[in-house]
């Protein structure tokens, strides 16, 4: 069993800020960010499988 009162996740490839966006995505519905962010944050999308920022694999 794990013992940790204090699990830690680790997101490979995943920095702050575009995970902080993608929280605010699922909890907001929207979420506005820079030009310049934007393929990493699709690219962690696309990772984590977020409904509404993929598309289905049986598209």
């Amino acid at each position: 069993g794990n013992n940790c009162k204090h699990p830690i996740v680790i997101l490979k490839d995943v920095n702050y800020r575009d995970l902080s966006a993608m929280l605010q995505f699922m909890y907001q519905g929207e979420v506005h960010i820079k030009q310049e962010d934007i393929e990493s944050f699709l690219k962690v999308a696309e990772t984590l499988q977020i409904k509404g920022l993929t598309r289905d694999k049986n598209e």
